[in-house]
């Protein structure tokens, strides 16, 4: 027993696994946010695949022909594209064939081909 109160002694050992648990644990978050992100990135590229599909089939219903370029679908069928992320690369091959595309992301490999 002492008569006033000692300090611990610091655990060099203890205080090295902390930092270690503390730096896996940040690698596990920083790993899952990435995981999520790109996860998002890919369903929002199908999704703007899907758009453009749905509004080339939408325009061939209701004119009885698909449209010369895609800025005829954004203005006159409401398909919106966040041009600062996608790029699509739109083939017209005649008014009554489905005119083939490819919905790319900017600076990547990454990319949907439609029809």
């Amino acid at each position: 027993m002492h008569l006033y109160p000692t300090q611990r002694k610091h655990n060099a050992t203890r205080t090295a696994l902390q930092f270690a648990l503390a730096a896996v644990v940040l690698c596990l978050f920083l790993y899952a946010v990435s995981f999520v992100s790109a996860h998002a990135d890919r369903e929002q590229l199908e999704a703007t695949r899907r758009a453009v599909n749905t509004a080339l089939v939408s325009c061939y219903a209701i004119e009885g022909a698909y449209p010369q370029n895609i800025e005829y679908l954004e203005e006159n069928y409401g398909l919106l594209v966040d041009s600062k992320r996608f790029y699509i690369q739109y083939t017209v091959l005649g008014s009554n064939v489905m005119p083939s595309f490819t919905v790319m992301r900017w600076g990547s490999g990454d990319h949907a081909a439609g029809r």
